[in-house]
């Protein structure tokens, strides 16, 4: 999605997510500033949160923090190449673990993941396309001194439909993509801009399925660019 409609400076966004799941819920927040050149669009933002989980033998809850890098660049052809990379920390709540021997007093954990896409937008008209696309997500774990890492292959088409009408740019879609670890999402958006003002506000909503436990996403957020 690009930063700003036309032609694009600087933007600034900032939103809300509320995940939940079995037993499972996290709240965040997050701010990112983006810009771009020619065809090429970057973002740079940061993100916190609180989780919970809570069932009939265990339970216990968390803050979260992390950086979030993401870039899209659109050919003259309309191939497109998107990468994103993701680095959370997580402190939990739980007391002491006994891991290797020893006591660990509220273990913490650090999430790695990437995201790297290669496709091609077709657009039926000035305002409808579909971005089919191939790529590979990698997510790796750091737990105590325990490490793990796992690259996936994955699969995608976004659908979208944008246009403007008496200054106002409107923005709707839904997106599907899949991975090797047959993980599925499929997430719409909807987006309102004010070219006279600069300003914007947007939705979200995704359902996520791995392993036969479904996860949903909802988030809301505005965006002011100059």
């Amino acid at each position: 999605t690009p930063a700003k409609p036309g032609d694009m400076a600087v933007c600034i966004d900032a939103d809300f997510d509320v995940v939940f799941s079995d037993n499972f819920y996290s709240y965040s927040m997050g701010a990112s500033i983006g810009g771009g050149f020619e065809k090429l669009e970057f973002r740079i933002g940061l993100r916190f949160g609180d989780m919970e989980y809570e069932s009939e033998l265990d339970g216990f809850n968390g803050l979260y923090y992390g950086l979030n890098l993401s870039a899209n660049y659109l050919m003259k052809s309309n191939l497109f190449v998107h990468g994103m990379a993701n680095v959370i920390r997580f402190d939990f709540d739980v007391g002491n673990v006994f891991y290797d021997g020893e006591i660990i007093n509220n273990p913490s954990a650090v999430y790695v993941g990437g995201v790297a896409d290669f496709g091609y937008k077709h657009e039926f008209s000035d305002s409808f396309y579909v971005a089919p696309f191939v790529g590979l997500d990698t997510v790796g774990t750091i737990v105590a001194d325990v490490s793990d890492v796992d690259i996936r292959g994955r699969i995608g088409v976004d659908v979208g439909h944008a246009y403007q009408m008496l200054g106002i740019s409107y923005d709707y879609g839904v997106g599907v993509n899949a991975n090797s670890d047959n993980e599925i999402m499929v997430n719409a958006r909807a987006g309102v801009w004010s070219e006279y003002d600069g300003a914007g506000a947007n939705i979200g909503f995704a359902v996520s399925r791995m392993f036969d436990i479904y996860s949903y996403k909802i988030s809301v957020g505005g965006r002011v660019w100059f």
